[in-house]
């Protein structure tokens, strides 16, 4: 097994720009890696923080949670730049997904094992609101650039 740059509670930059980052923190990972979970935060950093300088992250406050595999952070794409200590799994539960199926027209949410990231649970039929819930696919790393800019630049658009 490769001794991996990153674990549970590792926090990582995502690059935007030149000059923006959004910071993120490893919540789940399927043994070995490569399938992971990942809590994003906004506003925007400058630059890829030193340690000391992380603002306090709390898995209620991110502006996304989505599956993602890790090529960027094993390439060092993405910098770590951070731990958080201590870790605490419990505090950075895996949320709700909303699974729609266009063949049948039907849509469910699920959630994922603690410890398989592959393995589905289904939490509850098709719910009466299904606004602020994201997609249980798993993305790869450009795609989740491409989906932190629309965030962010969606939110930064709606508040000016």
């Amino acid at each position: 097994m490769k001794n991996l740059p990153y674990s549970e509670g590792s926090i990582f930059c995502v690059p935007l720009s030149d000059e923006q980052f959004v910071l993120g923190v490893v919540s789940r990972m399927n043994k070995g890696g490569k399938i992971l979970l990942g809590h994003f935060f906004a506003p925007p950093v400058i630059a890829p923080p030193k340690a000391d300088e992380i603002p306090p992250l709390a898995s209620a406050n991110a502006l996304i949670v989505m599956k993602f595999g890790d090529l960027h952070l094993w390439k060092k794409k993405w910098p770590i730049v951070g731990k958080m200590v201590p870790w605490r799994r419990a505090a950075w539960p895996i949320p709700n997904f909303l699974k729609l199926d266009p063949i049948l027209g039907s849509a469910r949410l699920v959630t994922f094992c603690d410890d398989d990231l592959q393995t589905e649970v289904q939490v509850s039929s098709c719910p009466p609101d299904m606004k602020g819930y994201e997609s249980p696919g798993l993305h790869g790393a450009v795609a989740v650039e491409i989906i932190l800019r629309k965030k962010i630049f969606s939110v930064e658009d709606h508040n000016a």
